[in-house]
């Protein structure tokens, strides 16, 4: 009761002060990263959420119909997966010259300049003066405004990032000077801060690359040069957690990179490290959640097999040695115990490969198309729930009445 009081008066002082509220200093934590470095969070009061909340409403629809179909972080109806298949019809098979130039951007949340991200706002003067307060909240405990980035954390900075890198992903034609007829295609598809350009002309990815390093400098951004590599697609590069490669058989496949299986088999071992005292029934419900997980995200790769592979192999060998630890019997009584339980942990066989269905061209999930939408996302989707969609009526909603 008491909680569902406190929402019900943020609710009110929200609908009460609208434009008018006052937001609060953000509070800074420090997380580790993967590579051993720590990544800065400002995190918002819960008022201030819901705040940055209904500017995100205010904000996303307009910008969604700018946004073009190569940029899929953060953006409702895009994923990861849309933006591998994105890739992959990109790569032309058998061209093992192509040239792809995997690209990222550093400090893209820190540093990005306000200014450039205030003029490039698709919203009336209201909406920009509360946009630009949430932009120079101060940071405790000096709460000093801030000067570039948007706060990582926050409700409404994947937004405002999208925002301000928007035209730096797309399609490129390029005509050869000694031959105008001759055309190049370039393509650069973006998640977020990363991105990979794709290009069977060497000499033409370096002034795309320099083309790039220019608009970031106008964000106030610039490339991160150690992680930003240029490789053949016949070599293969590493791409939102997937290995992407262009086979001798000339065909493009995808599969979990090796970090992203690394990644999943620690948690598994520490999970079992920590659950050496308990039983076997809790130990599996406590992995299968993570294991379910890792396979529903790869289950679009139709090249796992190896890794499904590696990862069926260490995880025996890891429920073996917690078994013998914990029983202390045999290896013989050991697989007989697997034989049975072991059918309780989840495997790829509870997760088979599925093929990705593409969002058709640039439709925003705001164009007012209720059945595309509720059919990619709804499984049972039917002529009756099709037919209700269409003669429902939408109200319009005001967020500031």
């Amino acid at each position: 009761m008491k909680y569902n009081l406190r929402l019900r008066l943020l609710a009110d002082a929200l609908h009460q002060k609208g434009l008018k509220w006052e937001h609060q200093g953000l509070r800074k934590i420090n997380i580790p990263k993967p590579d051993g470095t720590k990544r800065s969070l400002h995190i918002p009061t819960l008022g201030d959420r819901a705040y940055q909340y209904l500017l995100k409403y205010a904000l996303e629809p307009a910008h969604e119909d700018t946004f073009l179909a190569q940029s899929h972080g953060f953006r409702l109806g895009r994923s990861v997966h849309e933006a591998l298949q994105n890739i992959a019809g990109c790569i032309v098979s058998g061209k093992t010259d192509t040239w792809i130039l995997d690209g990222d951007i550093e400090k893209c949340f820190d540093r990005i300049n306000h200014q450039y991200l205030l003029n490039n706002l698709i919203c009336d003067k209201t909406v920009y003066r509360a946009i630009k307060q949430v932009l120079k909240a101060g940071v405790e405990p000096e709460f000093t405004s801030t000067q570039t980035g948007t706060p990582q954390g926050g409700v409404i900075s994947p937004l405002l990032a999208n925002i301000a890198l928007h035209g730096i992903e797309g399609k490129r034609l390029y005509r050869y000077k000694n031959d105008r007829k001759q055309i190049c295609r370039a393509s650069i598809i973006r998640y977020a801060d990363d991105f990979v350009v794709i290009c069977k002309d060497l000499t033409k990815l370096g002034e795309i690359k320099a083309e790039i390093e220019a608009k970031l400098a106008e964000r106030g951004l610039k490339l991160n040069e150690g992680k930003t590599r240029l490789v053949k697609a016949s070599e293969g590069f590493d791409f939102l957690g997937h290995h992407c490669q262009l086979y001798p058989d000339k065909v493009f496949r995808m599969k979990p990179s090796k970090e992203s299986i690394t990644r999943l088999l620690r948690k598994v071992k520490n999970i079992v490290r920590k659950s050496r005292h308990l039983s076997w029934e809790t130990l599996i419900s406590k992995l299968n959640p993570l294991l379910r997980g890792w396979w529903n995200f790869y289950k679009f790769c139709g090249n796992r097999s190896l890794s499904d592979s590696r990862v069926r192999k260490t995880l025996l060998y890891i429920i073996r040695k917690w078994f013998l630890r914990k029983r202390g019997k045999t290896v013989k009584d050991f697989v007989q115990f697997y034989k049975t339980e072991g059918q309780k942990l989840v495997s790829t066989g509870n997760c088979p490969t599925e093929k990705w269905i593409k969002v058709q061209g640039e439709k925003s999930y705001f164009d007012g198309d209720l059945n595309y939408w509720t059919k990619r996302e709804k499984p049972f989707y039917n002529s009756i729930y099709s037919k209700k969609l269409t003669s429902a009526k939408v109200p319009v909603l005001s967020l500031w009445t």
